[in-house]
C-alpha cells in the first residue's frame, strides 16, 4: 500500500490531490470519487497542487526516493503526461499556496511570491522562520489573503493583496514556534497554534486583534489540522493525541440550528451546588468559566490515528479526515436536547453533542 505524504484540495475544495511514494491520485470530494491517477516507477512526490479542475498540476519531489530534487517546482500536464514547466530554488521546497494566478512557495527561511502564467515571474521575496513551510490562502473578488510565519518566533505575517498595492502586519501569536495555521474561506479569521499544542487562538486577520482562545488541554503535543467550517461558526482542530476537537467561535453552536440558546448547560448542572471541597469547588468554577465563555470544545471526538494529513468541512456539520495510511473518515456532528432539564437563572435547553460516522475506507 502506498504512503500518503501530503493531500491537498484545489482552489475551489471541489476536489483533492494525495500526493504518494509512488505517483499522485486525484479525488472529486462530494462525493468522493477516484478521477485520475499517475504512477511513478522513479520517484515519489512531497506536493501536489491541481488548478481547478484542468489539467495543470504543481509537484514536488518527496518521499523517500524523491521523483524530483526537492528544490524544484514541477508544472505538469496532466494529459501530456509530461512536466512542461520547472523552476528552481537554491532551497527546498516545503509548502505551496496557489489561487490560478498567485504562487506562494515557503521554504524553511523564505516565502516567494510569484506571477503563474506563461512564465514564473517572481513578484516578491519574504524573510520567513518557518521549517515546516507553513501557508495559507484565500482570494476573494477583492483582494488575497496570505499567513505565514514571520521571521521572529511566534510570530505571524498577515499579507493583503490588492490590485494596486500589498497591506502587511505583524502579529504576536504565540511565545513559541507556530505548528499549525488556519484560514477561513473568507480570509477574515486565522487560527494558530504554537508547538506546546495547548492553545488555539483566533485572530482578525485585517486587525491583528484576538478574537478567543481555546484550550485543546493541558498535555503538550503537536497540532496537526485546523480548519474552519463554511459558515465560520466552528473551528476543528486534530492532534497528535488521537483526537478531534471542535470549537464553537460565538459561545453556543446551537445557533446552527437557530434555537435561542446562547450557551450550554448540560455540564454546569454536574458543578453547580456543592462547596464543601474547596479544591473541587476550584475545579467546578474552572469549568463552569470555560463552559460560560466558550473556550471548551463542544464536540471531542477519538480519531482512528494520530497523523490526519487532511481536515476538511463537507458542509456546516460534515468533516472529512484523511490519515497518513490512506484511509479515510467522514463523521456528522449531532445536536440533540438532552432529556435533562438544568434550572438556570434564565431558562436554558440542555443540549448534546455527539456525531455519526456516515463513511470509512481507503484511498488507495
Amino acid at each position: 500500500m502506498s504512503t500518503i505524504n501530503t493531500v491537498s484540495l484545489n482552489q475551489d475544495a471541489s476536489c483533492m490531490s494525495v500526493a504518494l511514494d509512488t505517483g499522485y491520485k486525484i479525488f472529486q470530494i462530494n462525493p468522493l470519487k477516484l478521477r485520475a491517477q499517475r504512477q511513478f516507477n522513479d520517484g515519489g512526490l512531497s506536493i501536489v497542487k491541481m488548478l481547478f479542475r484542468s489539467n495543470v498540476l504543481l509537484l514536488v519531489g518527496g518521499g523517500g526516493n524523491p521523483k524530483y530534487a526537492p528544490n524544484k517546482l514541477i508544472v505538469w500536464d496532466d494529459v501530456k503526461e509530461r512536466p512542461v514547466k520547472e523552476l528552481e530554488l537554491n532551497f527546498e521546497i516545503k509548502g505551496i499556496c496557489f489561487d490560478g494566478k498567485l504562487l506562494a512557495i515557503a521554504t524553511a527561511s523564505k516565502l516567494f511570491l510569484y506571477q503563474f502564467g506563461n512564465n514564473l515571474k517572481l513578484q516578491r521575496c519574504l524573510d520567513t522562520q518557518n521549517p515546516k513551510g507553513l501557508c495559507a490562502m484565500v482570494t476573494t473578488v477583492e483582494k488575497t489573503a496570505i499567513v505565514f510565519p514571520s521571521r521572529k518566533v511566534g510570530q505571524l505575517q498577515i499579507l493583503f493583496l490588492f490590485k494596486d498595492h500589498m497591506n502587511t502586519s505583524i502579529v504576536p501569536a504565540h511565545d513559541s514556534e507556530i505548528s499549525c495555521l488556519g484560514i477561513s474561506k473568507t480570509g477574515s479569521k486565522i487560527a494558530s497554534s504554537s508547538t506546546n499544542g495547548t492553545l488555539i487562538r483566533i485572530w482578525n486577520s485585517e486587525t491583528g486583534e484576538k478574537i478567543c482562545e481555546f484550550r485543546r488541554g493541558y498535555q503538550h503535543t503537536a497540532v496537526c489540522q485546523l480548519a474552519f467550517s463554511p459558515d465560520e461558526l466552528l473551528l476543528a482542530c486534530a492532534s497528535k493525541k488521537e483526537t478531534l476537537h471542535i470549537f464553537s467561535l460565538h459561545g453556543s453552536p446551537n445557533t446552527i440550528r437557530q434555537l435561542t440558546s446562547e450557551e450550554p448547560y448540560e455540564e454546569a448542572s454536574e458543578f453547580k451546588s456543592s462547596t464543601t471541597e474547596p479544591r473541587q469547588t476550584h475545579w467546578k468554577r474552572k469549568l463552569l468559566k470555560l463552559i460560560d465563555s466558550g473556550k471548551r470544545a463542544h464536540w471531542r471526538i477519538q480519531l482512528y490515528q494520530s497523523n490526519p494529513v487532511l481536515l476538511h468541512w463537507l458542509d456546516e456539520m460534515t468533516i472529512l479526515i484523511c490519515y497518513k495510511d490512506a484511509a479515510y473518515q467522514k463523521l456528522k456532528l449531532t445536536i440533540e436536547e438532552s432529556s435533562k432539564s438544568v434550572e438556570h437563572a434564565n431558562q436554558h435547553v440542555c443540549f448534546h453533542y455527539d456525531y455519526t460516522l456516515e463513511a470509512d475506507g481507503s484511498l488507495c
